[in-house]
């Protein structure tokens, strides 16, 4: 539907979202938290490669339960002789390893209403039937946004597997036997042996992508909803500067409008998808990423005087606030997007508002009422930007208290 403007104004687009993917896709099926569904792969190679990464994540699942298992078992079989809080600090930790890593799997069935590449295919389609100009630069904008996510994983995956392996070289100095104990909680006893200690690190390894990549695929759709809404937003803009290219403006303009209103419909339709694929992690990774901040705060100020445990606590602090503030700041602004089209409803003033112009508007405000773009933690707890102040507000209270004690 071209709605009347001239062709020589704007370029045919290229699909964008599968390509910016792709690296999250090759470290989550690297870390086992992601496989090709086996249908969609014809048979022969690819078929076998498929069933081995099917396999392949299944043993990541169950080795992060076990790993899960064996500090629960600690703390109420074996009684462990660390603090109650420093082994209810990795509980969670593990607990929201396993929680995303079984989500993640859900995500790989096309038996699944939620599977991801439907939705990605529909976004797609979405994308390139708004037809504009300059979407090059625009697009390599978004895909520079979308490897922030990247660059923090990467960067942090070095630093944890380069922090266990400086622990475990100066295990020997009494400065670090403590913080030698808190990095290998879920192996006891500690074995010296080398082979013993890298299988330990890769362990750790897994488990913190499995901790930080799906959350950073749910950042990165979140994004690809934003983008989306921007480019419509583009849209209108263009049309409004440009105006109709048809002698008849009324029929033009019905036109338009019934064009918006179906493109918004459609995207508080991908929203509400969006929001229903990723519920489960986002159920896990909103709560569990609080108690961590703030069982981490408690550790740091009351269970550990040396400094170099402290320094490492800390540093556990950066993954849950980071994946709590983006989550929480793309989420809200998949809502903020969607508001914006109130205002631009407000500007359409059409010179000769037929009944047909009317309908149409009256049916667009409808729907911006009855079918609202936001993003929910499973479906209970809208993620409108007041209710994450108010989220904020309560850890920087809880670490008030904290100190004060």
């Amino acid at each position: 539907m071209e709605v009347g403007i001239a062709k020589d104004n704007f370029v045919e687009r290229k699909p964008i979202f599968r390509e910016a993917l792709k690296p999250f896709l090759f470290f989550l099926k690297f870390f086992g938290l992601y496989f090709d569904c086996i249908t969609d792969l014809s048979e022969g190679k690819k078929r076998s490669v498929g069933i081995l990464q099917k396999i392949y994540s299944y043993l990541v699942f169950l080795m992060v339960l076990a790993v899960l298992g064996k500090i629960v078992s600690g703390l109420v079989i074996n009684k462990e002789s660390d603090s109650f809080y420093v082994i209810t600090l990795h509980i969670v930790f593990y607990l929201k390893c396993a929680g995303q890593s079984f989500a993640c799997l859900r995500l790989c069935s096309t038996s699944n209403s939620r599977h991801l590449w439907s939705f990605i295919e529909e976004l797609e389609v979405f994308l390139v039937d708004i037809k504009l100009t300059n979407c090059q630069m625009i697009e390599k904008k978004f895909k520079q946004k979308l490897r922030l996510w990247l660059y923090v994983f990467i960067f942090l995956g070095v630093a944890n597997t380069g922090g266990q392996i400086f622990i475990f070289v100066f295990s020997n100095s009494n400065e670090y036997t403590r913080l030698l104990n808190l990095t290998t909680i879920i192996v006891r006893p500690l074995s010296t042996n080398v082979e013993y200690r890298i299988g330990i690190t890769l362990v750790n390894t897994i488990c913190f992508a499995a901790f930080f990549l799906p959350t950073s695929l749910c950042g990165v759709l979140s994004q690809s909803m934003t983008y989306s809404y921007e480019e419509l937003y583009r849209f209108i803009r263009h049309k409004k500067e440009n105006g109709c290219q048809s002698s008849n403006r009324s029929v033009c303009m019905r036109s338009y409008i019934s064009y918006v209103r179906l493109k918004y419909v459609k995207l508080s339709n991908m929203v509400k998808r969006l929001d229903d694929m990723v519920q489960h992690i986002y159920l896990v990774s909103f709560p569990l990423d609080i108690v961590l901040i703030c069982l981490n705060l408690r550790v740091i100020l009351f269970e550990f005087d040396d400094l170099p445990s402290r320094l490492y606590l800390a540093f556990w602090l950066i993954p849950p606030l980071f994946t709590l503030i983006a989550l929480s700041h793309y989420s809200s602004q998949i809502v903020e997007r969607g508001e914006e089209m109130h205002g631009i409803v407000q500007d359409f003033k059409p010179v000769d508002v037929t009944t047909d112009i009317q309908i149409e508007l009256e049916m667009l405000m409808f729907h911006l009422t009855t079918q609202p773009a936001v993003m929910t933690i499973c479906g209970m707890i809208p993620l409108y930007k007041s209710i994450i102040i108010s989220i904020f507000v309560s850890i920087v209270t809880y670490f008030a208290i904290l100190v004060t004690l």
